[in-house]
């Protein structure tokens, strides 16, 4: 159980430092100039993909704390 745990701080810890470097890099959270434009999906991707990362931390987190 405890390797569920510390799975759970890596991905929710990665998941805010993704999130963190998006923002710092000044990725547009959504942007409504040139939508027809592919530059903008892999953006939101971006954003998308460490938002389900630290949210899957965050469960596996509830769930060793409901184990334990």
């Amino acid at each position: 159980m405890k390797t569920i745990k510390v799975i759970g701080l890596i991905a929710s810890g990665s998941g805010v430092a993704g999130i963190m470097f998006l923002l710092h890099k000044g990725t547009p959270l959504l942007s409504f100039q040139n939508v027809g434009s592919p530059v903008y999906y892999p953006a939101g991707l971006g954003y998308v993909y460490y938002i389900l990362v630290f949210g899957v931390g965050l469960v596996l987190l509830a769930l060793y704390n409901e184990a334990s």
